[in-house]
């Protein structure tokens, strides 16, 4: 939707808030970039040979991914085509999801054309998100939804995993409490040790993908930053979740 009304500075951008677009892609379009090209991937229906022949750079995959971005648009501005849609697709279109379209590369989920949740806007004083916004290609729209969501005066507590987080000590600390708990005859301990162990590799796991790529945890300016396009004020953040700290926490009111 930003992207439709002009709000990113480019096809770029909509790198890592579009899952499946790889930034190969889009800067091969940017660089063919054109009055024509700028009307497809904002909906004007074409066939795949006319986008080659305006950006002959792009492989077969890579102009699919284009017709895809033209696709989705299309969605979002309440012009789908029959084209357009997966066999056994809804007639009518409120009951259409991004899952209908036809889409091989890119991956909206569920979305609506609205992009909005089935809720009233200020319906309510709190809203909390643990540990999501590094998983979701783009938090700022879900910050925005969260925003319309709450009341005036209300509050939003979000967290992050910290960049460049070391699990290690604080494993390591937590491994000494459970054996001491353990010999002084604690039967949970093992119980406890076992669940350590899983989330130990799960963190490790993340930071990996991380480092992929495929997440991106938000220090505090970067977290403070999109709270306040978002439209958040009075925002606090600190560090929280054990010694080391392992999360960003941030505190909101719209």
């Amino acid at each position: 939707a930003d992207f439709l009304e002009g709000r990113l500075w480019g096809v770029e951008g909509l790198v890592h808030r579009v899952e499946g677009l790889p930034f190969a892609t889009a800067r091969k379009l940017a660089e063919g970039y054109g009055k024509e090209l700028h009307a497809i991937l904002r909906g004007e229906p074409a066939d795949p040979g006319r986008v080659r022949q305006l950006c002959p750079a792009l492989d077969e995959r890579e102009v699919e991914i284009a017709l895809e971005i033209g696709r989705a648009a299309r969605f979002l501005l309440g012009r789908t085509v029959p084209e357009d849609l997966q066999p056994g697709a809804p007639s009518g279109p409120q009951d259409l999801t991004a899952r209908h379209l036809r889409f091989r590369h890119l991956h909206f989920g569920d979305s609506t054309a609205s992009l909005r949740l089935d809720l009233p806007d200020a319906c309510f004083d709190r809203i909390g998100s643990s540990l999501v916004l590094p998983y979701l290609y783009d938090p700022l729209a879900s910050l925005r939804e969260m925003h319309r969501l709450l009341k005036p005066g209300g509050t939003l507590v979000v967290s992050s995993i910290r960049p460049n987080f070391d699990p290690s000590k604080l494993y390591t600390e937590g491994v000494e409490i459970l054996n001491a708990q353990a010999a002084a005859g604690d039967e949970r301990a093992a119980r406890k040790l076992e669940a350590l162990r899983h989330f130990a590799n799960m963190i490790s796991r993340l930071i990996e993908l991380e480092e992929d790529g495929r997440f991106r945890f938000l220090d505090a300016g970067a977290l403070e930053a999109l709270l306040a396009e978002a439209g958040f004020s009075r925002i606090h953040c600190f560090q929280a979740l054990g010694s080391p700290p392992t999360a960003i926490v941030a505190r909101a009111e719209k």
